[in-house]
């Protein structure tokens, strides 16, 4: 007599975290303004999101904990940075936004994501900070004329730099220059950067350069004195005891500054600018109000990734959160 074999099948695999996130976001994104169509490739940039703020936002809650435990701080954040108090909905719109952008935050200088309380708010949004080189990339795939190349230089007091503008009178002239570093290891002191943006037509070469006063002009409100260096305050039990000089990286910050500065000189194709840029546009106003604290923390977040800079974050694993009673590890909606 033959054997009864028993046909057994096969539970379906549960998602992992991430694709459950991308689930949720859109459907709540078509919720809110219609059916959404994601490719591929935008499909796997909203899990790479899931996977960052995640992170970032368990990172910021051991830091609330911490800021809380201090007996000198008066204003304690009472609110659990954790999933079930996250503004979905808000996230969905911009990790939409930054999908179709396509700024891939595992990709160094692109792009940062950091938690961020409006205030009083009893929800957490997420803060989207660009880096140079996501500026950079947007600016390439939406320009109106797509640029060759982009180059960056910051010049010192032992460097040769002879910027040559286009003579209007001429029409076959065009922006150049001469920059030589006859000095490589002693080139002085820092004077300024420029920027020098190629196209297919070379009438259409642009050049533009800062002085070092220029540039500082647009140094954050509150840099981080970590990367732009000067004197920190040392504290101790609540009390200011003292300062100290941090180096910091500010060739690093200023050179980062030129390449914004030459991005921001890109024409943007109104075809290619959509709703989604125009939103981002309106985010950006939206977060001006941001504290200091969260501007700092999101300059380091935005730098902490830096060629240079070794701070480097802890491995994140993409595996579903484990399940707890108070929610810490589960994420609305999905």
């Amino acid at each position: 007599m033959a054997e009864k074999t028993e046909n057994k099948q096969l539970a379906p695999m549960e998602p992992d975290a991430s694709a459950r996130f991308t689930a949720a976001v859109i459907s709540r994104y078509g919720n809110a303004v219609g059916e959404v169509n994601l490719s591929d490739y935008e499909k796997q940039l909203v899990q790479r999101y899931f996977i960052k703020f995640d992170a970032a936002l368990k990172t910021y809650e051991r830091d609330r904990l911490a800021k809380n435990s201090y007996s000198w701080t008066k204003e304690k954040n009472e609110l659990p940075a954790v999933w079930k108090n996250v503004d979905l909905d808000q996230l969905a719109e911009d990790v939409v936004f930054y999908a179709r952008m396509g700024l891939d935050p595992c990709m160094k200088n692109f792009l940062s994501i950091i938690p961020f309380r409006a205030k009083k708010a009893e929800k957490y949004t997420a803060t989207f900070i660009e880096g140079y080189e996501g500026k950079k990339y947007v600016a390439f795939e939406m320009a109106l004329d797509r640029p060759l190349a982009m180059f960056n230089e910051n010049v010192y007091a032992n460097d040769i730099f002879r910027p040559r503008y286009r003579n209007p009178l001429d029409p076959n002239s065009f922006d150049s220059y001469e920059f030589d570093v006859p000095q490589p290891f002693d080139r002085g002191e820092y004077k300024g950067g420029f920027g020098y943006i190629q196209y297919a037509d070379p009438r259409k070469n642009k050049l533009i350069f800062m002085s070092k006063k220029d540039i500082e002009k647009r140094k954050p409100k509150y840099a981080a004195v970590e990367f732009w260096g000067g004197e920190k305050d040392i504290w101790k039990d609540g009390k200011k005891v003292g300062a100290e000089h941090v180096e910091g990286w500010y060739d690093e910050m200023v050179y980062k500054t030129i390449v914004r500065a030459t991005c921001d000189e890109v024409n943007l194709d109104p075809k290619k600018v959509n709703a989604n840029y125009a939103a981002i546009e309106a985010r950006r106003e939206e977060y001006a109000e941001i504290t200091a604290e969260d501007q700092a923390d999101a300059e380091i977040a935005e730098n902490a990734n830096g060629k240079l800079i070794e701070l480097e974050a802890e491995p994140v694993e993409d595996t579903a959160p484990a399940v707890s009673t108070d929610g810490q590890a589960t994420i609305p909606g999905v």
